[in-house]
């Protein structure tokens, strides 16, 4: 499609774009409200529940085990796309069924690996799909755009957290979700049929697994995945040792500690929008380094700081900071979410290729390893060194993939990215 194109609303080619975001967006809030229904009232659910903090961990990488499954079903399955997003909305819907029927440990590290699959498929399938369709001028905003929508489903969470849960526990609002979940079976009904044909004509293309491989001989891919890795580790320690914290050093009731993440929530969905503008206006590479840098500091501070909570003041000063690091988000979301995407999409579009499922497929690769090994050894290292010195060692690690994006080059991309 032509680069002058713009995603407002005044022709049918725009109006097509909004469908793709607004239908990766709903998903995204699906996504979003469910894992912010589980990981911050964890702790609360193994306590009726009677499990402890390894099955919190074992619980939190379940979705990533889940991820593991749909990659081979992405990379060699010859179903249609709109089929492998039929099948991910039955993974959507059963998984808050799950729970509001059967609630217990097992049933929530089975509906994550159902969620986990799901959500696999929709990044891969409709973030490529997005880099394919969406102009790069305008591909920073659109990614923004959608990853708002995600953030507003942590918001809803918060909010059907804080109030259903303790009515009726988690099946309450887990059948809130089911119920919302229901619609997803006619979004490929909503988005335009060329996109799919076309993502299909790219899929069904003979490509050997060797042809992954040449995606690292771009500059900068390598420190883009390091970095992808880095950050992911970094949250999963923030949803398993966070929520920790607020329920057994903060005695958090459940109520607050919905209203505070909420607070978080809040904050994000107004970073992400704004981060697609910054990835739009300046140098994608230039958000991502000051992001990511700013982010290791906060969360240094947070580590050396924790000795010093000793009232409801300084306890408000020390979530606010973690406020702060959710705001700047991950390469996914936030702040930090759209540049990173932006940039790892000009990897591909300087190539000249259209390899873009593949790219996301590595990506969320990268991702679901850290978010599979970081919630198992974050529980190990809480048990064994404590909090300040297990964020500390994930922070000193983070400062590698930093320097190595900082000097790799493979940057050359102008304010558009491209």
């Amino acid at each position: 499609m032509a680069d002058e194109q713009t995603p407002l609303v005044d022709n049918a080619e725009s109006w097509d774009q909004l469908k793709l975001v607004g239908a990766n967006g709903y998903y995204m809030f699906l996504w979003s409200a469910y894992t912010s229904l589980i990981n911050p009232l964890l702790p609360h659910y193994m306590n009726d529940l009677g499990g402890d903090v390894q099955h919190q961990g074992l619980i939190l990488a379940a979705m990533q085990v889940g991820w593991i499954v749909a990659f081979p079903l992405l990379r060699m399955s010859t179903m249609s796309s709109a089929s492998l997003l039929n099948f991910a909305s039955i993974c959507f819907i059963c998984a808050p069924g799950l729970i509001m029927v059967l609630p217990g440990t097992l049933q929530l590290f089975i509906a994550n690996v159902l969620k986990g699959c799901g959500s696999a498929i929709v990044s891969v399938l409709l973030t490529g799909m997005m880099a394919r369709e969406i102009p790069a001028e305008s591909f920073g905003k659109a990614i923004g755009a959608r990853n708002a929508l995600g953030a507003a489903g942590h918001c809803i969470a918060a909010i059907l957290g804080g109030v259903l849960y303790p009515l009726g526990g988690l099946q309450l609002p887990m059948a809130v979700l089911f119920i919302a979940s229901v619609p997803l079976f006619t979004l490929t009904w909503v988005l335009p049929g060329r996109y799919l044909e076309a993502q299909d004509e790219q899929r069904f293309k003979e490509k050997p697994w060797s042809s992954d491989l040449q995606l690292f001989r771009e500059p900068g891919i390598l420190a883009l995945l390091t970095t992808n890795f880095s950050s992911w580790a970094l949250m999963s320690f923030t949803f398993l040792a966070v929520p920790k914290l607020m329920h057994e050093n903060f005695h958090l009731p459940v109520f607050t500690t919905m209203m505070v993440w909420l607070s978080w929530d809040l904050l994000k969905t107004g970073s992400s929008y704004l981060g697609g503008f910054l990835a739009d206006a300046i140098a994608p590479r230039q958000v991502s380094l000051k992001v990511f840098g700013a982010q290791l500091l906060f969360y240094s501070i947070a580590a050396l700081s924790l000795d010093f909570i000793h009232s409801k003041g300084t306890q408000f000063l020390y979530l606010s900071l973690w406020g702060l690091i959710f705001a700047l988000g991950t390469t996914g979301n936030g702040l930090f979410g759209p540049a990173f995407l932006k940039d790892l999409v000009a990897v591909e579009k300087r190539s000249g290729g259209e390899r873009y499922e593949e790219l996301m497929l590595i990506k969320d690769f990268v991702t679901t390893i850290a978010l599979l090994m970081g919630p198992i050894l974050t529980a190990q290292g809480l048990e064994k060194v404590g909090f300040r010195i297990c964020l500390l060692v994930y922070t000193s690690a983070g400062l590698m993939p930093l320097l190595h994006l900082a000097f790799c080059g493979g940057d050359e991309q102008d304010k558009v990215g491209v």
